[in-house]
């Protein structure tokens, strides 16, 4: 019984030292809540966000495959993508995080959601636990890609969330104001450790409307005709007369136009140049 028990442990020894020495990686026993996350919060985004480009049996660009576990943590030409434990030794937090601009994921799409950052943060910090042990099928990549897996996990966002009706019992009142925002305010500057300013003059909350609203600072003869106006509801006329300025209109629009007419302008920069007279500074579409 003796022998039998060394010679098991005899063996095990070897195949630990076997698969350290030929580089095979020895799957780590994982805790259910560690594949969880990574099911709902990681796979999901890596397969509908990096796979297109990063894929074992498809487009590998730059060497890299995201889609198991050692090909993840053997990362592509330009070394290693994952440190674990260490999120901003990581190539692939500094990616997505977008810190350089010559080395952005995705690549082709927006920046990811400060949440998504986050979740991909913290699971590097975990030691990036992963439990895909080879590369997905082209059904399982299908599945992971399709418009009801992308929809599920939009369905994630605040935009979507049903309307509820906060308590506002439980927040707090400062200077004696009742108005639920400004209770909001308040909680969340408890939270900061910070305390409100004082309230702003007339003159200052004109000023203030001003420029949020409209971009441009108000007249002498719109500051004087507030200043005078002593009706109770003389602030919510200013925001009306503001809000039916056409400067508001040209103001809220630009943000709209700028982007909008600089996409298309890149766009047609793929086959024609012409419009980067209308836009200068425009970036060059490397084609």
């Amino acid at each position: 019984m003796a022998f039998a028990k060394s010679s098991v442990t005899t063996s095990i020894i070897a195949i630990l030292l076997a698969s350290r020495l030929t580089g095979a990686p020895v799957k780590a026993d994982l805790s259910a809540a560690a594949v969880e996350f990574f099911e709902s919060k990681i796979r999901p985004v890596l397969a509908q966000d990096c796979y297109e480009c990063h894929r074992t049996h498809g487009k590998k660009k730059g060497g890299l495959a995201l889609d198991y576990r050692q090909a993840l943590l053997e990362g592509g030409d330009s070394g290693k993508v994952i440190v674990p434990g260490d999120p901003g030794a990581s190539l692939l937090i500094r990616a997505i995080r977008h810190e350089t601009d010559d080395l952005k994921m995705p690549k082709s799409r927006a920046k990811l959601e400060d949440s998504v950052i986050t979740d991909f943060e913290r699971w590097v910090r975990l030691g990036a636990p992963d439990p895909r042990d080879a590369p997905p099928t082209e059904a399982q990549i299908a599945a992971d890609t399709d418009w009801p897996a992308v929809m599920k996990r939009r369905q994630g966002w605040w935009s979507f969330q049903p309307i509820k009706a906060p308590n506002l019992a439980s927040l707090p009142m400062v200077g004696g104001d009742n108005h639920p925002v400004d209770r909001f305010i308040a909680a969340k500057l408890q939270e900061a450790h910070l305390s409100p300013d004082g309230r702003a003059d007339q003159r200052t909350l004109i000023r203030r409307l001003s420029y949020a609203l409209r971009g441009l600072p108000p007249t002498t003869e719109e500051i004087d005709g507030f200043l005078s106006d002593n009706r109770p509801d003389a602030y919510e006329r200013l925001v009306d007369s503001f809000l039916a300025s056409p400067r508001f209109g040209e103001r809220w629009a630009r943000h709209w136009m700028d982007s909008t007419l600089r996409r298309l302008a890149w766009q047609r920069g793929r086959r024609d140049d012409s419009l980067r007279v209308a836009l200068p500074g425009l970036p060059d579409s490397g084609v």
